[in-house]
């Protein structure tokens, strides 16, 4: 790895942990019994491919977080 690829991915992990921080602040005292917070994993890929395919999704909510146009796509691009 060069010393240029360390010095990024160091930046956007301290980027990841202060954006879940303030994250946790905001949203943890509303919704803490409801929403779990945390870095996005292949445990969080699974969940988001089980919501994709639930029956209790809203017809609204046409996002996708998995296969060729959701996380996947953005997985090396943008880490």
């Amino acid at each position: 790895m060069q010393a240029s690829h360390a010095l990024t991915e160091k930046h956007y992990d301290e980027f990841r942990a202060k954006s879940l921080e303030m994250a946790q602040k905001v949203i943890s005292p509303t919704y803490a019994d409801r929403v779990s917070l945390r870095q996005i994993d292949s445990l969080s890929l699974a969940h988001a491919e089980r919501w994709e395919a639930s029956l209790d999704r809203s017809d609204d909510a046409v996002w996708s977080w998995s296969g060729d146009t959701g996380f996947r796509k953005y997985a090396y691009r943008h880490p």
